[in-house]
């Protein structure tokens, strides 16, 4: 499965990405960027770190959750 990043015009003068799958779900979305350059330089940093970025518990919950397809953790907050 490969994603496509979308390059959209967020308003009148800003711009944001967003991810979708192969059945166009959005998996993701952009904050605002000033320009379509600013929003492709973001994409090519979420493309580079990503893949190997870690899932972080943000919620404050204190149970631990599979995650199925690796079968890792959530690594809680510190």
């Amino acid at each position: 499965m490969a994603g496509t990043f979308e390059i959209f015009q967020a308003d009148g003068s800003h711009y944001g990405f967003r991810l979708t799958d192969d059945d166009h779900h959005v998996l993701a979305v952009s904050g605002n960027y000033d320009s379509k350059r600013d929003a492709a330089e973001a994409i090519m940093a979420v493309r580079e770190n990503a893949a190997a970025g870690h899932i972080v518990d943000a919620t404050g919950e204190q149970r631990e959750t599979r995650i199925t397809r690796s079968s890792r953790l959530l690594v809680p907050r510190r």
